[in-house]
C-alpha cells in the first residue's frame, strides 16, 4: 500500500450546484473529524465525537455564533476504511446553493482547502485503494450511455481488467527471469536458452496484447459513439428520419429542396449503442454555391462515417440522383442499409427492385407518421454490432492513454519476439520486455509522473 496522502484536509460539493432535495458536501483528510465536529451540533445542543459510520442528525451551525445554517445528516468513515482511506466525513443537507455554500465558507474557514477536480479519487489512488484504471472507471460509471456500457465501466471498476493485466505482468516477469538466467549463470547448464519454448510464449503473449488492442478499440467505439450518416437526394426524408429516430425535432423539416445545407450531428442510443446520427445536405446537381459547399460536406460526412443510411422517397420513380447516391455509397466501401421512406403514398419504388439492383438491405418507413421507427432501430442495432463485433462483456473501454500503453507493449512484444526469431542473445529481447513491463506498469498506475496524473483527473469533477 502506498503512503497515506495526508498533507492537508480538502472539502468540495459532491452532488451537482443548483436547487435540489439534497446536496452532500465531503471532507476528507487528516483534520476532517475535527472540523466536521466543529460544524456539528446535536437537536439537544450536545456536542459529540464521531464514530466510523454512525450516522449523526443535528444542524450544521457557525461554531463561533451558534447561529444554525441547515438540519443535516453527518456521516463519519474513519481511515482507512472510506473512500480515499482518509478520515472523510459527508455532510448531507438540503440543495440549496446559499446553504451549500454557507457551509463550505465555514469547513474552509476551519482549515479544509477547496478540492481539485478530481482529488477525492486521486487520493484514492495514491492511498492505494484503487489503481489508475479503476480511478478512470469511476468517470466511466457516470458518463455511462447504456446499461451495457455501464456493466463494462463496472467491471473495470471492480479491477476485472486490474486482474488481468497482473496476471499478464506475471508472465511477462516470468520469461524474463528465463531469459536473464542463462546471462546470470552462463556455466549452468540447468539455465540454458530455448529458443523454441522463448519464441512459443512470446508469441502466446504478443498475441494476447493484441487482443486487449483490439478490445481497446472497441471501446473507443463505444466511448466515442459510431457515425452513421444519413444520405440520399433533396426531400426524401433525411431530416424527418433523423427526428423520428431521435425522438425530437431536431433538424428543420420543409417541403423545399435543400433545406439542409450543414452536416446536423445528434447522439442518441440505438439498441444500447452510442451512435452519432448525421443528417447531411441532398446530393444532386446545383449552381448554388452554399448547396455545393454543403454536397461536399455530404461526401466527406460518408468518408468519415461508420456506417450508412441512405434515404430514398419510394413514392417517386428511381431518378438519376438517387443513382448517383447509390454510386457513391457503393463507391465508398463502407456498409449501409436502405430506408424507403414515405410508404404512406403510393409505391414507386420497391424493395424487391433494390435488391435485385444492388443486393441491399432494405425497410419500409414512414418518417412522418413514425411507420416502421422499432423496425428500423432494431435492425440498424443488429447491423451495427454483426459489422463491427462489439462484445460489451469484454470490452475494455479505453480512453486514449490506454490504447497508447496497449499499443506500445504489443509493438515491445513483437520486437521481442523479433530478435529471438533472428538468433540473438537473451539480453536482447529482454530490453523490449522490460519496455513493454514499463508500459503495463504505466497503464495501471504502477509508476507514473504528475503529467499522467493530471490528465487522468482533469475531467473529473470538482467533488468526486
Amino acid at each position: 500500500m502506498c503512503e497515506l496522502y495526508i498533507h492537508d484536509t480538502i472539502a468540495a460539493l459532491s452532488t451537482p450546484y443548483g436547487e435540489g432535495g439534497v446536496s452532500i458536501v465531503r471532507i476528507s483528510g487528516k483534520d476532517a473529524v475535527k472540523i466536521a465536529e466543529q460544524v456539528y451540533l446535536s437537536p439537544s445542543g450536545r456536542r459529540i465525537r464521531f464514530s466510523h459510520c454512525h450516522a449523526a442528525f443535528g444542524y450544521a451551525v457557525d461554531p463561533n455564533s451558534g447561529t444554525k445554517i441547515d438540519e443535516a445528516i453527518f456521516l463519519p468513515m474513519l481511515a482507512p476504511k472510506s473512500y480515499t482511506r482518509e478520515d472523510v466525513v459527508e455532510i448531507q443537507c438540503h440543495g440549496g446553493m446559499v446553504v451549500v455554500s454557507k457551509i463550505l465558507d465555514l469547513i474552509f474557514s476551519l482549515g479544509a482547502r477547496q478540492a481539485a477536480p478530481g482529488e477525492f479519487t486521486k487520493r484514492a489512488f495514491l492511498n492505494g485503494r484503487i489503481d489508475l484504471l479503476q480511478a478512470e472507471a469511476v468517470m466511466d460509471v457516470i458518463k455511462a450511455k447504456s446499461s451495457e456500457i455501464l456493466s463494462s465501466a463496472m467491471d473495470k471498476l471492480a479491477g476485472k481488467y486490474s486482474s488481468e493485466l497482473a496476471v499478464f505482468k506475471e508472465k511477462i516477469l516470468s520469461l524474463i527471469a528465463s531469459l536473464e538466467a542463462p546471462l546470470d549463470y552462463p556455466d549452468e547448464d540447468l539455465f540454458s536458452f530455448d529458443t523454441e519454448t522463448t519464441i512459443s510464449s512470446l508469441s502466446s503473449l504478443a498475441e494476447e496484447a493484441e487482443n486487449m488492442l483490439k478490445s481497446a478499440s472497441d471501446g473507443k467505439i463505444l466511448e466515442d459513439g459510431l457515425k452513421v450518416s444519413l444520405i440520399g437526394k433533396p426531400n426524401v426524408g433525411k431530416s424527418s428520419l433523423l427526428n423520428m429516430l431521435l425522438g425530437e425535432n431536431r433538424a428543420i423539416v420543409t417541403e423545399i429542396a435543400g433545406t439542409t445545407r450543414d452536416v446536423i450531428e445528434e447522439s442518441c442510443l440505438i439498441d444500447g449503442l452510442p451512435v452519432r446520427l448525421c443528417d447531411t445536405a441532398g446530393i444532386h446537381d446545383t449552381d448554388g454555391k452554399i448547396e455545393k459547399l454543403g454536397i461536399e460536406k455530404t461526401k466527406r460526412a460518408v468518408d468519415e462515417s461508420d456506417f450508412l443510411m441512405v434515404v430514398l422517397d419510394s413514392s417517386a420513380p428511381f431518378s438519376k440522383e438517387d443513382e448517383t447516391v447509390m454510386d457513391i455509397v457503393l463507391n465508398s466501401g463502407k456498409n449501409f442499409m436502405v430506408a424507403l421512406n414515405k410508404n404512406d403514398l403510393p409505391e414507386k419504388i420497391s424493395s424487391a427492385f433494390l435488391a435485385s439492383k444492388y443486393s441491399c438491405e432494405t425497410f419500409s418507413i414512414s418518417a412522418k407518421s413514425s411507420y416502421g421507427k422499432q423496425e428500423l432501430r432494431t435492425a440498424l442495432g443488429l447491423r451495427l454490432k454483426t459489422v463491427f463485433k462489439i462484445n460489451f462483456s469484454s470490452c475494455f473501454w479505453a480512453s486514449s492513454r490506454h490504447r497508447e500503453a496497449l499499443s506500445s507493449i504489443s509493438a515491445d512484444l513483437r520486437s521481442a519476439l523479433e530478435t529471438v526469431k533472428q538468433g540473438y542473445s537473451p539480453d536482447m529481447p529482454v530490453v523490449f520486455l522490460r519496455g513493454a513491463l514499463n508500459a503495463l506498469e504505466g497503464l495501471t498506475g504502477e509508476n507514473y509522473d504528475e503529467e499522467i496524473l493530471d490528465r487522468v483527473f482533469s475531467n473529473f469533477c470538482v467533488g468526486k
